[in-house]
């Protein structure tokens, strides 16, 4: 029986390396920046996810949420509304999926100084007076990419005066490294299990069963999911029943910490904890009708597929 896995882990990110990737999301709009009216507004962070974020080691495709708090000050008049926006990228080779950005229940306008929407601050789009403050939270929601490696996403919020779209700020820039590699799980057991029956009689089938136990050491909790897959005809897909070499015999598997049928259409999950994990397939040979006379060796092939999530 083959079983086969897969693998994840953490980057290092440096403080220098962070703030030079901070510097260079001025770089977005470096000839067009000079065209706009600054000094609108001023946006200070005061909570949430910091500037440079490290979230070390993440699964492939794993979930990645996380929110700031701006304080921010209206620093002109402005007559329609204000307006955020935002521009995003990822900064080394790997590029992962598009974050979801989003604004009071709202989805904000993607671009970069003088990009209007309809993702208005505080609340609606309505003129904000000179003096005005008010506080504000962005999200961003997404999901880490799949290829093992280090990843580097690099963003920036702007205002803009709905309307007088000259009238525009660079108001925050953060950056977010992560690294995808393989799960934090090994295999502790031989990665090819041989089951042996020796002499069998017809009435010692009912009796007669081995079991394969896998074992997996792991650095950190992770979950998985587990499909078996014969090699032989399958009989039965949701009963775990499939054909061996010997015509007229059946092979039954089970999972021997519930005794309940492998489906072979389907894998199983489960939640894998730091240090040492076990399972185990039962196999159980049995006649296809009581009316068959099967004489002869046998064998019955298959493979264990564990997917870490």
């Amino acid at each position: 029986m083959n079983v086969s896995s897969k693998k994840m882990s953490v980057p290092g990110a440096r403080q220098f390396a962070a703030m030079m990737f901070l510097m260079c999301l001025m770089c977005w709009l470096p000839d067009q920046a000079q065209a706009f009216v600054e000094n609108n507004v001023r946006c200070s962070r005061i909570g949430g996810a910091d500037n440079v974020q490290e979230l070390g080691s993440v699964s492939p495709g794993q979930q990645i949420f996380f929110a700031i708090v701006l304080d921010c000050t209206v620093l002109r008049r402005f007559p329609v509304a204000l307006n955020i926006s935002y521009t995003s990228q990822y900064a080394n080779v790997l590029t992962g999926p598009k974050f979801n950005v989003g604004l009071n229940g709202m989805a904000v306008s993607q671009g970069g100084m003088g990009t209007t929407g309809g993702s208005c601050v505080p609340y609606t789009c309505s003129s904000l007076p000179v003096g005005y403050r008010f506080q504000t939270v962005v999200t961003f929601n997404g999901q880490a990419g799949n290829a093992v490696g280090k990843y580097v996403f690099i963003y920036g919020l702007f205002a803009t005066s709905l309307g007088y779209e000259n009238y525009s700020d660079n108001i925050d820039a953060g950056v977010l490294f992560y690294t995808v590699e393989n799960p934090s799980c090994s295999l502790v057991s031989p990665s090819a299990t041989n089951l042996y029956f020796g002499t069998l009689s017809s009435a010692d089938l009912s009796a007669a069963s081995q079991t394969a136990n896998i074992d997996i050491s792991c650095k950190a909790a992770t979950k998985a999911t587990v499909k078996l897959t014969p090699a032989q005809n399958i009989v039965s897909s949701t009963g775990g029943v499939s054909a061996t070499t010997l015509s007229g015999l059946s092979m039954a598997s089970s999972w021997s910490d519930t005794g309940a049928a492998v489906n072979f259409g389907s894998a199983r999950s489960f939640n894998f904890t730091t240090g040492n994990n076990s399972m185990g397939v039962r196999f159980q040979p049995q006649l296809n009708s009581s009316t068959v006379q099967a004489v002869g060796s046998f064998s019955s092939q298959y493979t264990l597929t564990i997917t870490y999530l």
